[in-house]
C-alpha cells in the first residue's frame, strides 16, 4: 500500500518534462495514469469521459511544460486540476449545480477501487476490495488518496474543499470499518488465521 510514487520523484520528473524530456514524460504517465483515472472514475459516472479528461490532463502537462517548473506541489496540482475538470463536466451535464461533497456521496459504492499493491495474497486482496467497495464514496475517496496515492491529509482537505477535521474523521472511520470488516471475516474463515500476510495487512491500515 506504500508503493505510490514519491512527491520528490514527481518533482524531478516535472523538472525534466519542463526541459522537453520525453522519457521523463513517459515515466510520469506510467506512474500516474491509472491512479488519476481511478480518481476521475470515482467522480464521474461515465468511464469514457473520465479517460478523456485524464488524457487531456496529460496533453496539457506536455504542451504547457514551460510553466510546470514553478509548481510547488506537483502531486496536489495534478489532482486539483483533474478534480476541476471533472466538476466542469458534472456541471455541464447536470440539471442543477452540486457541490463536490454531494456529488461524491450520491455515487454508488459499486465502483472498482484502486489496486492495493501491498496485498500479495489474492484472498486478502478480494476481502479488502469488497470492504473498500462498501465504504461511502467520500470516505472511500479520502482513504484512497491518502493510503493509495500518498497525499497528505491537509492536501486532501484542500483538494476536496473540506476541513482537515473532516478528513481526519473520515479516515479514522474508514480504517476502523475496514479493520472490523476484516476481523469479522478472519473469525469466520479460520483457514487464514495463520497467514502472516493477514496480520501484516491489518496493522498496515493504521
Amino acid at each position: 500500500m506504500n508503493n505510490q510514487p514519491h512527491s520528490s520523484h514527481l518533482s524531478t520528473l516535472f523538472e525534466k518534462i519542463n526541459q522537453g524530456d520525453k522519457q521523463a514524460f513517459n515515466e510520469f504517465y506510467s506512474c500516474y495514469a491509472s491512479r488519476l483515472l481511478n480518481f476521475a472514475k470515482q467522480m464521474l459516472a461515465d468511464a469514457d469521459t473520465a479517460e478523456e479528461i485524464v488524457s487531456d490532463l496529460f496533453v496539457q502537462i506536455w504542451t504547457k511544460r514551460a510553466i510546470i517548473r514553478d509548481i510547488q506541489k506537483p502531486q496536489l496540482y495534478l489532482y486539483k486540476s483533474l478534480k476541476n475538470s471533472c466538476l466542469n463536466e458534472i456541471r455541464k451535464n447536470a440539471n442543477t449545480t452540486q457541490t463536490i461533497d454531494n456529488e461524491l456521496e450520491e455515487r454508488t459504492a459499486a465502483q472498482t477501487p484502486s489496486p492495493l499493491d501491498a496485498l500479495i495474497d489474492k484472498e486478502l486482496h478480494a476481502i479488502l476490495t469488497e470492504a473498500v467497495n462498501s465504504l461511502p464514496i467520500q470516505r472511500k475517496v479520502i482513504f484512497t488518496l491518502i493510503r493509495e496515492d500518498g497525499l497528505k491529509q491537509k492536501e486532501v482537505a484542500e483538494l476536496l474543499d473540506i476541513s482537515l477535521r473532516t478528513v481526519e474523521n473520515q479516515l479514522y472511520r474508514a480504517v476502523k470499518y475496514l479493520s472490523n470488516y476484516i476481523e469479522v471475516y478472519w473469525k469466520k474463515e479460520q483457514s487464514i488465521m495463520n497467514k502472516p500476510n493477514f496480520k501484516r495487512f491489518l496493522l498496515s491500515l493504521f
